[in-house]
């Protein structure tokens, strides 16, 4: 189970978190059937930090998502990827600021292109892109 589950989850991160992180499966000392799947950042240009925290915790049959505590069926994994991203982009706090230099590039492509998504979590202009919202480009939607 352990190199299956930590591998499925692996699979459905965005590449970025995995560059910028080491995750582990870590087993609870409390029991043997449970294990953590943790984050810790790995230090960057953009951050000094090497916070760890908990993504979800996983047992035989079900993984639950740490902060909001929705359980996922083990076997049903592939389906949230989105969730566990989502998951990633929450787990550590960053200063919010309004944009970086890659403001345009993001623009074109409707999306964060930042390399590190954990500094990018508090970017403004990130979450403008992700609620439809586009000041800049070839793809520009507001005056």
């Amino acid at each position: 189970m352990d190199n299956n589950i930590l591998n499925s989850i692996l699979s459905l991160l965005d590449q970025r978190y995995i560059n910028g992180s080491i995750i582990k499966s870590e087993r609870l000392a409390s029991s043997k059937d449970q294990r953590n799947i943790t984050v810790q950042l790995k230090p960057s240009s953009f951050r000094s930090s090497t916070s760890k925290a908990i993504l979800c915790k996983v047992s035989d049959s079900h993984v639950t998502i740490q902060r909001s505590g929705e359980s996922i069926d083990i076997n049903e994994i592939s389906k949230f990827g989105q969730l566990l991203n989502d998951e990633m982009s929450r787990l550590f706090n960053f200063d919010v600021f309004g944009c970086c230099s890659q403001y345009l590039r993001c623009s074109d492509a409707i999306s964060c292109t930042h390399e590190d998504l954990f500094f990018a979590s508090g970017c403004m202009y990130k979450k403008h892109l992700e609620a439809g919202r586009i000041f800049y480009g070839n793809n520009r939607n507001i005056d």
